[in-house]
């Protein structure tokens, strides 16, 4: 919030080399409506964030993919920006070098192009600390993560006489994760839980 919120969405009127800020100018209006609020039940319309999207060719009914648009559409609106690093360091893998006896190694790092996310199926693992315990020491070496973990289940599986089924296999979301000794030294390896987002119906549904 305090990141779009600093930011100059009306600089371009006077600046003819400052590029135009549509999607900010929405977050914008969408937060100061949302301290508008007078009852705590009160809906808020998002309809002014998802409209520019699709304006921008960028919108997307698939939540994970949802995501990763709005913080591209973002990266071009603020880049060569402070805004621009302070995002990343929020959503990206901070660049570390760890001390090793024959010089020097970069730890490992969460795929970039992406949200900081952990991708892995969803028969994997029955609970999400199981999943992304599972995921880190699928390599050696330590993790450098960031601020934001985004951990993703594929639900969906071929099969070559259904095609593409989606799969409703239980997974326990933990409060917190303690990553201690998958993470680098230094570097804050707990997180807890702040939300979640479920398919539901068909796997078609779009819900």
């Amino acid at each position: 919030c305090k990141i779009i919120q600093n930011i100059d969405v009306l600089e371009h009127l006077t600046n003819a080399d400052a590029r135009p800020k549509p999607l900010c100018e929405a977050l914008q209006r969408l937060m100061w409506q949302l301290r508008r609020q007078t009852h705590p039940r009160s809906y808020v319309d998002t309809d002014g964030v998802t409209s520019t999207l699709r304006n921008l060719h960028e919108f997307s009914s698939d939540v994970s993919e949802f995501w990763e648009r709005l913080r591209r559409n973002l990266e071009l609106e603020l880049k060569g920006t402070e805004a621009s690093k302070q995002f990343a360091h929020i959503f990206d893998s901070p660049v570390v070098h760890a001390p090793s006896s024959d010089g020097e190694v970069t730890v490992n790092m969460l795929p970039t192009g992406f949200n900081s996310r952990l991708y892995m199926p969803i028969d994997q693992a029955k609970s999400t600390s199981e999943a992304v315990r599972g995921y880190l020491s699928a390599k050696p070496g330590r993790w450098s993560l960031p601020s934001f973990l985004h951990v993703e289940f594929g639900r969906h599986s071929l099969d070559k006489t259904k095609r593409w089924q989606l799969r409703y296999d239980k997974v326990e979301l933990d409060e917190e994760l303690d990553l201690a000794p998958w993470v680098i030294d230094g570097q804050c390896s707990k997180y807890v839980i702040y939300g979640y987002v479920v398919h539901r119906g068909r796997r078609t549904s779009g819900k």
